[in-house]
Order: structure tokens, then sequence, then C-alpha cells
């Protein structure tokens, strides 16, 4: 049973609650916390009340503090609090209203006029209103009173001190570990291999309230620390040495457990402990067997006489003491970082969200003239602390100094008030810092005590059935003086609420638990058959046409989005979402501890923008390209290596993605992947593709936000790549958003669900537990957080029983999220590999509450169970539903309708889009007597050692790009440069082949850039750099441009494209490219393409005849057609006195392979007509 409370609690009605004083309220699940608050809210601002209930004077909005701890829950206050103060005014103006606690309020006031025009003024003031974060308070207290706080004027705000905090710990690493012999080094690297593992350890307690750190530091010498450690080792060697000779006749004088120390394994045990004694002492191992004989490992072996030996004895006070260097380095790490990070942050000026709260406490607590105090209250008389059950020392020092202090004086002081609202049962977010002993404090502190207790969420059984379960426990909460369960009463219209199947009233809450063989089960087992008794529930809900929710009068079916699964982890919600997906029903995952980065999606956008950065680079496209958001399939991999200008396609589509990313930026350039590559319609035909695709919009809004402070590309890729490293899921940025909420089943964090509901909850996993993996506890006596770094045996039965503890208030958040029904899945859980005897579900919070707080077996479980089950008709205890063994008829008779889509009026235009010379001449491509391009660069079987030259280098895709490369970045005016030279090396390097093709490469370049070519014989190593333009970038309009007219114009004018046709749809839009070259030569402007096609390896494969074959084989002639239309036009547009014949030079084809200097073989020149030109433009624009 409770133990009696040390003060009186009241039921709250908030028309008559003191509006000034210190007074908790403890708002229980459901029982409306924030109308309650708004309530209040508004009373402050009316000046209602009697005599000795109001405030002495009406409140302004700017007055009343309101002080929350997240920036949503701010946003949504401040909403609620806005939406009620209009609802009294329009009440006031009326004169009537039909919400019974506002018809309370205009009886109680005379002036209505008055009262609106307060409440009139305040919704107009309400962007002024006093209502932050516990972040956002304490940072403009600092900054409206630096005098007072002693802040400094110009202390900017981080928001992220990761990097500081990594820093300060790699210094401390570095100066403390870099000068030890390596045998002490690799025992520290034992526990910590960098710096970041012992940053991981020790960063929760680096700000924020300082914890007692128990223990000793490793003080100066650890070098000395660690002689003694070895010392202590070699004393317990020399003691196993000196009586091993006499364990076994201590233990056969005993009655120890024979079937733990069998005659088989003991003799092994000493054998093995006993050559580890001989052994060199050089580090701290110790045999794991040596435990087995310590005194009390031996005595809980034992019944009644357990073996005894002064051995035994040694060896249990070497264990309650172990040999370690790391927690005296812990210790010492904490506490030196500590001061290390307050230092570096004050030395470049800055402060976290911890030093808000750490400046404003020591501000107030040095304040001896209570200045800074009594100017807050000046400012804010009253406040209200919301979801104070999630406080810590700091946040709760802060108010007492500037409120309760003044308020604990014997005399009642009228004009201040603090409002601390919350419930201790849904503190659950130790990980966060929130601490329950505060609470606990201010409740023992404050004596003015008040609850609400009408739960107005739920149905009446799922209220019944929640008051059953944890009066079940005469313990429910552990710590039962300060947290006490007290039943909810169900609201008047609770009792129209419920749920049927086949018109019967269904219970509310359900437990699942196998009846007829109970027996221990693996955690694995459970977490399998609980999901799968979920989903066929699930199943039944939303397939069976008589499930049916009930309010009042009306009813309805049960839709997806009535239903929540609610888990601990991401790994219990990719289980449960696995299963639903099998049985095709869609769900969503909500949680607030994933980071986006820590997604596929994040590691796919990566290997995008590296795409992005380096276009013509195809060992940075390719990976892009292999993504699942891009999704190209082993496929399209061949059809690149065999097709250039297929990848040259895919360059071209990426150098749009950097130009748009360079012009508009990183969001812009990524949404445009995703419209061109269609990859929202791909992900959605996935059952996680809402998630994916919710994913991505994310990480590119992230990334957007971050382009205002990174500038360069390379810096963007480098910050998502350390965001992906160390993703973060505790920053509310990064974590996963909801994708959709339409009519899914939701699978969602116990956390993330604290103040939501759900009309049916599922909880199949409650039976899971994870112990305490630190020795974290509260002292009672001394009121402080204590670390224990040894992690000794009472500190961790302490730790473990807050851990519990905040279990159980886990389980209470958990069950009253559900309005109708609720179902908890229950097994009972081996402890370890034992197959028989007592389970650990005592140590799960269901298990607590179940079996009272005690161990069992399995029958036991199955007792307590059914003893509740007996105790409330609201609870039904039930074998978990088996997967696919639903009996349900989906035959049922329905009103026929006649339907009839609707008929679209307008027209709509299917043919306009971007396209490009490659799309135009797909069709057409011929290769008649063209060779391969692809060719195994590897392996390939030689006969003989070939000579290395132009002919017989790589062929193909990669190896036309490399050659590409090698002209956009070479020196033209100095081909045999040294400079030329080394850029060649470098890109040998880069594309992944040998530095042996060098001299192939470099006479290339030099024959090239001085053979002479063009009607006028001209060399392009006396073109200079500022007459080159490399891949201009060209786009105009074409209206429906058809295949076969487009083929006779080029028929007509280009003896080239004689007997050439062309097989493409009419097209609309607009038509783009990328021409290689563009260069003015003796005054005339000449396109030049690159080709690597190899056609032979010899130079009579690249006569004038054999180039033309090729121009038509890969519809090179429509390409330079369509290149000399662009820059025809562009060349219009820019010079006011051109002339096409006297300033178009013409087109070169450089088939690369081919060019020597004995002949003109490898080079194709032609220069279009100008009527060529003129029919061209015509028919694309349809003059």
């Amino acid at each position: 049973m409770p133990a009696p409370e040390k003060h009186p609690i009241e039921v709250l009605n908030p028309l008559s609650f003191p509006l000034y004083g210190a007074r908790l309220i403890e708002a229980s699940a459901g029982t409306g916390k924030t109308f309650t608050i708004c309530t209040l809210y508004l009373r402050l601002l009316l000046g209602h009340g009697t005599e000795d209930c109001r405030h002495p004077y009406p409140l302004t909005v700017d007055q009343i503090l309101v002080v929350t701890f997240t920036e949503a829950a701010t946003e949504e206050l401040r909403f609620r609090i806005r939406t009620r103060i209009k609802e009294a005014r329009y009440a006031f103006l009326k004169g009537d209203s039909n919400d019974p606690l506002l018809k309370r309020l205009l009886e109680d006031t005379q002036n209505h006029q008055l009262a609106a025009n307060l409440l009139l003024h305040a919704e107009r003031q309400m962007d002024e209103s006093a209502i932050f974060t516990i972040h956002g308070f304490c940072q403009r207290m600092l900054v409206n009173n630096a005098f007072e706080s002693g802040s400094l004027f110009e202390t900017s705000f981080l928001t992220d001190e990761s990097k500081l905090r990594q820093q300060v710990v790699s210094d401390y690493w570095r100066t403390r570990f870099y000068q030890l012999p390596e045998e002490i080094s690799a025992i520290i690297r034992s526990e910590w291999k960098t710096p970041s593992d012992l940053l991981q350890d020790i960063n929760p307690y680096l700000s924020g309230s300082p914890v007692y750190i128990k223990g000793n530091s490793i003080g100066e010498d650890i070098q000395q620390v660690h002689k003694d450690n070895l010392t202590r080792i070699f004393s317990i060697k020399s003691a196993w040495l000196s009586h091993s000779a006499d364990i076994v006749e201590a233990l056969d004088r005993s009655d120890i457990n024979r079937r733990s120390y069998t005659k088989k394994s003991l003799p092994n045990w000493i054998n093995l402990v006993t050559e580890w004694a001989h052994a060199d002492t050089r580090d701290y191992f110790i045999p794991s067997q040596l435990e087995k004989f310590r005194a009390t490992v031996l005595q809980e072996k034992s019944k009644a006489t357990p073996p005894q030996h002064p051995l035994f004895d040694k060896i249990e006070t070497f264990y309650s003491n172990p040999v370690s260097l790391t927690d005296g380095i812990m210790k010492e790490a904490i506490e030196r970082c500590r001061v290390l990070l307050k230092a570096a942050k004050e030395k470049i000026y800055v402060l976290a969200f911890d030093d808000l709260l750490t400046q404003l406490n020591d501000a107030l607590q040095g304040d001896q003239s209570k200045l800074l105090a009594k100017k807050i209250r000046s400012l804010y008389p009253v406040a209200m602390i919301d979801e104070f059950q999630d406080t810590d020392p700091l946040q709760y020092n802060i108010f007492s100094a500037i409120y309760r202090t003044k308020l604990s004086q014997q005399t009642e002081i009228k004009a201040h008030g603090i409002f601390m609202i919350g419930d201790p049962k849904q503190a659950i977010y130790a990980f966060r810092g929130a601490d329950i002993f505060t609470y606990i404090q201010a409740k023992r502190e404050v004596k003015s005590h008040f609850t609400l207790n009408t739960n107005w969420r739920s149905s009446h059984r799922m209220i019944h059935a929640v008051n059953s379960l944890f009066m079940h426990s005469p313990d429910p909460f552990i710590f039962n003086q300060d947290i006490v369960f007290r039943p909810a009463q169900c609201s008047p219209k609770s009792d129209a609420l419920g749920w049927k199947m086949n018109g019967i009233t269904q219970p509310a809450l359900t437990l699942w638990l196998n009846r007829e063989h109970p027996k221990l089960t693996s955690k694995s087992d459970y977490i399998a058959e609980m999901s799968d008794a979920t989903v066929e529930q699930i199943h039944v809900l939303l397939s069976h046409p008589a499930a049916h929710i009930v309010q009042g009068d009306d009813s309805r079916n049960v839709q997806a989005g009535d239903i929540a699964i609610l888990v601990r982890t991401s790994h219990e919600a990719r289980i449960v979402r696995q299963k639903l997906s099998d049985q095709n029903i869609a769900s969503v995952y909500l949680s607030n501890r994933d980071s986006v980065f820590a997604t596929k999606e994040a590691h796919d956008i990566l290997r995008i923008l590296s795409a992005i950065n380096e276009p013509s680079n195809d060992r940075r496209l390719k990976p892009a390209l292999a993504t699942h958001l891009l999704g190209e399939n082993a496929e399209s991999f061949v059809a690149l290596e065999h097709h250039e200008h297929l990848l040259e396609e895919v360059m071209l589509e990426f150098s749009e993605y950097a130009r748009i990313w360079e012009k508009k930026g990183i969001l812009p350039a990524l949404r445009q992947i995703f419209m061109n590559r269609k990859i929202a319609e791909r992900l959605l035909t996935s059952v996680d593709g809402e998630r994916k695709v919710a994913d991505f919009l994310h990480i590119a809004e992230l990334l957007q936000a971050e382009s205002q402070k990174t500038t360069t590309q390379h810096g963007m890729i480098r910050w998502l790549t350390e965001k992906i490293e160390k993703p973060d899921g505790n920053a509310e940025e990064q974590q996963v958003r909801l994708e959709s909420e339409n009519d899914l089943v939701k699978v969602i964090t116990i956390h993330k669900s604290k103040g939501l509901e759900y009309p049916f909850v599922f909880l199949p996993f409650l039976a899971t537990f994870r112990e305490s993996e630190t020795s974290l506890y509260h002292d009672e006596v001394q009121n402080q957080t204590v670390l224990d770094t040894k992690k000794g045996p009472y500190a961790t039965s302490k730790a473990e029983k807050e851990r519990l503890a905040e279990d159980l208030r886990l389980l209470y958040v958990a069950v009253t999220r559900a309005v109708y029904g609720c179902f908890i899945g229950l097994a009972p859980i081996a402890n370890g590999r034992k197959k028989s005897g007592d389970s650990a579900m005592h140590k799960s919070a269901i298990g607590w509450i179940l079996q009272q707080g005690c161990t069992s077996d399995p029958n036991g479980l199955l007792t307590f169970s059914q003893k509740l089950d007996a105790s409330c008709e609201d609870i039904c205890l039930q074998e978990p539903p088996r997967l696919g063994h639903h009996e349900i008829s989906l035959h049922q008779e329905v009103e026929s309708h006649t339907v009839s889509a609707q008929k679209n009026n307008r027209q709509i235009t299917e043919n306009w889009y971007v396209t490009s010379f490659s799309a135009l001449s797909m069709n057409a491509l011929t290769h008649r007597h063209a060779e391969p391009e692809f060719a195994f660069e590897e392996g390939e079987i030689e006969t003989e050692e070939e000579v290395m030259n132009i002919f017989n280098f790589h062929k193909g895709a990669k190896a036309g790009t490399f050659l590409h490369s090698v002209f956009e970045h070479v020196d033209y005016s100095a081909p045999s440069s040294e400079k030329n030279k080394d850029i060649i090396k470098e890109l040998l390097f880069l594309a992944g082949y040998d530095a042996e093709w060098a001299p192939v490469i470099q006479k290339l370049v030099h024959d090239v850039l001085f053979k002479p070519m063009g009607d006028s014989l001209f060399q392009l190593s006396q073109v200079t750099k500022t007459k080159l333009l490399c891949e201009m970038e060209f786009t105009f309009p074409i209206k429906t441009l058809n295949a076969q007219a487009l083929a006779n114009v080029c028929k007509k004018h280009d003896p080239v494209s004689e007997n050439m046709n062309l097989n493409f749809f009419d097209v609309s839009g607009m038509l783009k490219g990328f021409i290689d070259l563009i260069f003015e030569a003796d005054g005339k402007f000449y396109i030049l393409d690159w080709k690597s096609n190899h056609l032979g390896d010899v130079q009579s494969c690249y006569t004038q005849n054999a180039l033309i074959e090729a121009m038509q084989d890969h519809r090179y002639d429509l390409q330079y057609q369509i290149y000399s239309l662009a820059l025809h036009k562009h060349l219009k547009s820019r010079m006011k006195d051109y002339v096409y014949e006297k300033h178009f030079g013409g087109v070169l084809y450089i088939f690369l392979r081919g060019i020597n200097h004995e002949n003109n073989h490898g080079i194709f020149f032609t220069k279009p007509t100008e009527a060529f030109l003129i029919d061209l433009e015509n028919l694309f624009e349809r003059k």
C-alpha cells in the first residue's frame, strides 16, 4: 500500500485554484494538463477569482512566464493559449457559451466588455508572450540582465559543441597519455582505442549539473599506480600457487553444488588458473575461472556449508577492489575535461545549451543582494513550469532561487506565484538529463499540492483496466512514498466509448500469454511470437467487418490510422514493420532518437553529390548510379561500358546538376535529380518508400541550410561525410521526420508517443528489458548524483533499481496512450541461458507489476496473470493469436453502385520535353563496320607482347572520357611542356591507367596540337587560351519536330546524310547539348569534337571514307548539324556584324587514334551551307 503522504493533496478546480504562492500540480495522463494551463492563463489575464484565490491584479501576456522543454511544445502551448483567449473573447462579446468552464467565467465576471477588451489586447500581444523553452528563458535573462548576471556582451550561442568537446578530449589524451610506456598505453587502449571512445564514455558528464564521481583520481604518476596494480596481481598469483593444492580438499568438505563444480570442470579450472599464476605479469589479464573461487560465489553455490579457506577470502578481497587503471583515469578525465571545456568556450566567447542554465544558476546563487531574482520576479510575477517531472537540479535551483525562496517565507505573498505542473509517473527522459529525484525534492519542499484526477482521454473500460493493473502491485513505481499511483476517475462521457466485435463489447486490456505450455523462452523467440500475434490481431481489426469503434450512438470500422505499435528500439520497429509488410499492411515509423544521417539515403546522397561535383569522372558517376535512389541495374552498366555516347549523356546530365548547384543552390539541384530520375515514383512502390522519400527531402533541406555557411561544393561534401560518420539522434534537426500519417499503422517509440493518444495500442515487447550499463545512481543521503567508475555491487544495484523505476514509468506512459484497447505481449523470458527455474520477468516493468516485485517461474507468472485477469472484467488473458489462423469471411454483400470515371476535357501536351542529339539519333544508329568499343581491359589473352601505341590504348567509354579530359586540361600553346606531362600523368593516375602510357598520350597531344587542319591549315597550338571555349552548353526551343522532315532537310543539304533516316516520335520542347570545343582562328569560329573511336590498328583504317562511315554509323552527321545551328544562333545573337561566310569556319571531328604527320587521316572537316542552317532553323521553329 502507498505510504501516507507528507503534505495533503487537493483535487484541482481550475476556477478556484490560488493564483499565487508555490504550488505543485500533479497531472496524470489524459487529465487535461494543457487545458488547465490555458484556464489558469485566462484567469491571470482577467484577474479572475475570489479574494483568497485570485492574483492581485490582471496580468498581461508578457508578465506570465510559461516554461516548457521543447520548441514544439512552446509552439503548441502558444497556439492553444491563443485559441482559448479567442474563444473566451467571443463568449464575453456574445454573453453566452456552450463551454461549461467559459460559462462559469461569464457568471463570475461582472464587466463583460472590459473582459473582452483585456482578452483582445492579450490576443494582439501574443507574439510578445513569455512562453519559452528553459534554455530560451535562461538566454533571455542572461542577455537582458548582463550586468546583474555577469554575462559577457559579445558571447555568441553554440548550438553544436561536439567538435569542441572532441578537441578538448583529444588535447587531454595527447598531453596525458603520449609519454606513457607502451605496456601502459596498451592497457588504456584496451578500454578506449581512440579519444573518441573516451569521449563517448565521459560526454554526459562534461556539462550540466555536476556529478559526484566515486573513487580516487589516477594521480600524476600513472606508472606508480600501474606498478602497484601489478604487485596486487603478483600477490594473488603467489597465494594461489601456495594454496592451490588445498582447493579440492576444501570443496570436498563442503556441500558445494556438484553440478556446477564437476569432477571434469574443477581440475580444468585449477589448471588454467595455475598456468596463469606461473606466467609473467605484464598486463591486467585475469582468467575468468579465478572468480569461481570467490568466497561469495562459493557461498551462493552451496546449500549450508560453503568451502572455507583463506585463499577464497583473499580472492574475494581481490575482486571487491578490481585492478584497473581506467577507473581512476575516467574520474580524472571527467573532472579535467569539464574544466578544459569551460575554458575553451570562454576563450572563444561562446555558450552552449547547458551553459545557459549553469551561468544563470551561478548568477542567482552568487547574488547576495538578490537583485537579479527580484528583477526577474518583477518581469514575470507568475511562472508556470510545464512538464516539471523532466526538470533537473540546475533548472529547479534557478526557479527556486527566483520564486520559492521568496514564497517560503511565513507570510503569504500574493504578488508572485510559481506553479510546477507535471506527472512523476511520466518522468521518462533520464537519458536527456531529466532527474526524477529533483521532482521528489520539490514535492517534499512545496507544501501546497494539487492533482488532476479525471481522465478525459480514454474509455471507462480502459481507465478501469489501467487502474487495476497498477493497483495489482503494492509498489508500482518503487519510490512508493514520493510517486503515488492514484486511480484515475472516468469522465462523464467515457461510458459511451468502447470497441466491439460482432456486437459484443471487447475488453480494454488484453494480455497475451501462452497458457497451455508455460516454459522459459528466449528473447528472440518471444519477439518473433509477439510480432506474429500483433500482425494477426491488426489484420483481424482491419479486415473484420464487425470490428467497430463506438462513440455514443455513432460507430465506425477500425482504420489503420487508429492503430499504434509502441516499441523501445529501432530494431524492434524493423522486425514488426517487416512482419506488417509481409501481410501487405502499410506502416510508418516514428522515433525521436534516430538521426536522418544514419540512413541509407544519406550515404546515397553523398555518392550523388560526389558525382555532381566531378561529372566527368566515371569513378564517381557509377557508384552514384548504383545507389538505390537512382536504381540503375547491371544491364545499364554494361550498356554504359559498350556505348560511349550513353556515358556522355549521363555526364551531360550530371554536368547540368552541377550547374544548377552552382547557380541556384544544392536543394534545387537535388530536386532536379529527384524529378528527372523519377525517384519518388520508383521508391513509393515499396512498403517503406514514403520513409525513404521523406529522408531524401529532409537531408536535402539540411544541406541547403548548411550551404548558407559552407559555400564550396567540397566543403558541403565534407560536412555531409562528417555527419554520416557521427550521426546525432538527440539533435532535433537531425531526427527523422514523420513521412505520412494517412491511414497507416504507426510504429512509434514509447518516448515519442508521450503526449499522444491512439484508439488501439499494441505493446508486443514489454517483457524485454536492458539492464543498466552505467553505475550512475542517486545518493538520497547526500542528495546528489553519483557515478561509480569501478561499478561496485552497491552502485550497480542502485543503478539497476533506478533503471527499473524508469521502465515502470515508461509502462505507465505506454498503456495510457490507449483510448479503447491495449494489447500486451507476455512471456517468461529466460534469465541468461537457463532452461528451467525462475524467469527474468521481475526485471521488466510489466513483470514487476504482475509478479508484485517477486521472482517467479513460468507457472508463477501464469498464476499472477490469472489473478489480475480475475480482478477486473476489463482485462482479458488470452493465448497469443497465431499468424494466418484468422477465420474471417471477407465476402460481404454490398450495395451495387454504377461508377464512372470523370472525363478530361482539357488537351494535355504529351510530347513536350527536353531532348538531345542522343535521343533523336538513338534508333537510327547502324554500326555497319565499326568494331565493338567494349574491350576487356584486364586479363586479355595475348600471344605476343604488343607495342604500346595509340591503337592499342584502352578502348570503351572510360577511355573516351579520359582522352576528352586530356584535351580539356593541357596547355595548347606548349604541347611538350613539363606542365603538360605532369597533367597527363595525373590524369592517367586518376583514371586508373598505368603510367607507362604517358609517352603515348604525350605524343598524341603533340601530334594533334601541331597538326595543320581546317580550310586555312591552322594549328591548335597557335590558338590562345582566351580563344578556346570548352563544353559550351546550348538550349533552344523546338516545335513539333518530325523525324522524316528532319531527315529530308539533312539529305537535301549534306551528302554525308544521304540515305540516312531518323526514327523518333514527334517532339516539342527544348533541344539541349554540350559542344566539346569552340575556338576562334583567323577570325572564324570552329566547332571541334574529340572522338576516341577505335576503327582499326593501322593508319589506313582512318581514311576520309572510313571516317565518313563512322560518322554515319553513329549519326555524328546529325550531331554536327545541330551543333552548327547552335553556334550559328549564338553568333547571330552576340555579334552585331555577323556574316555566316565570314565568321563561321566549319566543323572538325578529330578521330584521335588516326592523327599522324604524313597525311590527313583522322580529321573530318566540313562546313554546312548557310541555306542548310536556315532550313534547319525554320524546321525547328515551324516557320
